[in-house]
């Protein structure tokens, strides 16, 4: 259909061609609206959507990352626990008897940026299996100081395999692996990282040196990586590195 000219001379779009211009805008509106929307969502004219969305996937990876190493060691230190109940009794006649004991230690968070100390007491009785493997039984008083409204108390028992890999005059060096459950005053929530339960789950693995300082009393030095979580709930948990000094007789 030609086009119509106006009197300046200029050239003016026909009826025909509008109304079709028109049809394909309306019948298209809706689909710009929703890529509108979804553009939106990730990012705004300053760029911060794109960047909450990048932190939301980091926080996702991490969180994945810690249920994993949770996931992970609770069935291995259960195979560890399970393998030293089972271990042979008749090759301890090195050494029998039960043995009491306590550990006081300080730990920081595994996150440098996070604002975090943590005090324990461990009071604890070990029961040799063999003349390498002891099962030990220990109490935890454990206290997060996080801040005024935040900190955080947890009581429980814990249950730990120590097997001695190495012996050289009155020392030992020795590795460590446990679980454990506990109370804590988190029912609020009011710590995320621990769900908003009663309920703690421990895990903790590490090394250490025992040292016979006398005919009944030894002296214990330590490293623990620590764990507690919600065990029915998914969070990610807080984990420490942890030094501890204690004595055993």
């Amino acid at each position: 259909m030609p086009s119509r000219t106006d009197p300046s001379g200029s050239t003016a779009v026909s009826g025909k061609a509008v109304c079709c211009l028109c049809c394909v805008v309306y019948q298209n509106r809706n689909h710009l609206s929703i890529l509108s929307f979804d553009v939106s969502n990730f990012t705004n004219r300053d760029g911060t959507g794109i960047q909450t969305f990048r932190d939301r996937r980091t926080s996702s990876v991490k969180r994945k990352r810690d249920l994993w190493i949770r996931n992970a060691l609770l069935p291995f230190f259960f195979s560890v626990v399970l393998l030293g109940s089972l271990a042979s009794v008749s090759c301890g006649e090195e050494e029998s008897g039960l043995k009491w004991g306590f550990s006081l230690g300080v730990g920081h968070p595994q996150k440098s940026s996070s604002n975090l100390n943590l005090w324990t007491f461990f009071p604890r009785v070990d029961v040799p299996v063999s003349k390498n493997w002891e099962f030990e039984v220990e109490g935890n008083a454990s206290y997060y100081d996080i801040s005024r409204a935040r900190n955080l108390y947890v009581l429980g028992v814990n249950t730990n395999i120590l097997f001695k890999l190495l012996r050289w005059g009155d020392g030992e060096l020795f590795l460590l692996g446990g679980v454990g459950l506990g109370y804590d005053n988190n029912g609020s929530g009011k710590v995320p990282d621990l769900g908003d339960s009663h309920t703690a789950g421990i895990l903790q693995c590490g090394t250490g040196i025992l040292y016979r300082a006398g005919k009944n009393l030894w002296v214990r030095g330590e490293y623990r990586f620590h764990h507690i979580s919600d065990p029915f709930h998914k969070d990610g948990g807080i984990n420490t590195h942890n030094a501890l000094f204690g004595v055993t007789f």
